[in-house]
């Protein structure tokens, strides 16, 4: 179950603040581009901060939500609505209603691939991300490192938070399926729940490999920062650099 509070669309960018050279990276993909200005499709992007930043620079930018509460809210407030353009529909039906070849570079992060609940999904997700991208562009992901843990016996956090703002996410594993939890502590010990034993899948640097490699992407690079630095097994965080 996803339950959207105000409280989670108010503060998503402080729950998922845009840290270190996360800016810087994608910059450098936007300056890479042949077409100017450049293309760009964010999925699952909640508030749009971050693609409030990249809109400033010389690129396009469209955003999908499969969260309609985060649409409505960006398209209520003007600075957003005009540069950005808006939709709300299932990541998985990105094929369906977007045209080939239309964007430079495709983006989801902050974990959110999750949501999409099996192995067999994240390959017709990669087709449809091929479908869109035009010649040389590139799909970026971001994950947190799951593989590090053992989900059977502990929880575990996404994501590293500002002193001031705290997310409780957590990931477990009952039989051979996993399932996210996902609440904002409030006062007096409670909490507001916004996800509810939502079945999800921890993609894994194996897991991503094989689908880049069945759905013929060129390159797969793996990083454990935007500062690109090498992956290693017990990195925190795993960013997936896919290229048509």
């Amino acid at each position: 179950m996803i339950k959207v509070e105000n409280e989670f669309i108010k503060n998503y960018h402080n729950f998922f603040p845009t840290k270190g050279k996360k800016l810087s990276f994608f910059n450098k993909l936007i300056s890479s581009c042949q077409n100017k200005p450049a293309s760009l499709l964010s999925l699952e992007g909640g508030d749009l901060f971050f693609e409030q930043k990249l809109a400033k620079k010389n690129c396009q930018i469209t955003a999908i939500d499969s969260v309609p509460e985060f649409i409505t809210a960006a398209k209520a407030d003007s600075k957003i609505a005009e540069k950005i353009t808006l939709s709300s529909f299932p990541m998985m039906d990105i094929g369906r209603y977007l045209k080939k070849a239309s964007f430079d570079t495709i983006f989801c992060l902050n974990s959110r691939l999750i949501f999409m609940p099996s192995k067999a999904l994240l390959t017709k997700f990669f087709f449809d991300v091929k479908y869109l991208l035009k010649e040389n562009g590139t799909l970026v992901l971001e994950l947190a490192n799951l593989e590090q843990f053992d989900l059977k016996k502990q929880s575990v956090t996404l994501s590293s938070f500002p002193k001031k703002q705290k997310l409780d996410i957590s990931v477990s594993q009952m039989d051979l399926n996993f399932y996210l939890n996902v609440a904002i502590p409030a006062k007096n010990d409670e909490e507001i729940t916004v996800v509810e034993n939502h079945p999800v899948f921890p993609f894994t640097k194996k897991v991503i490999e094989a689908a880049a490699a069945e759905t013929q992407f060129s390159s797969v690079e793996f990083y454990s920062s935007y500062g690109r630095k090498p992956f290693e097994p017990k990195s925190h965080h795993l960013i997936c650099v896919l290229r048509k």
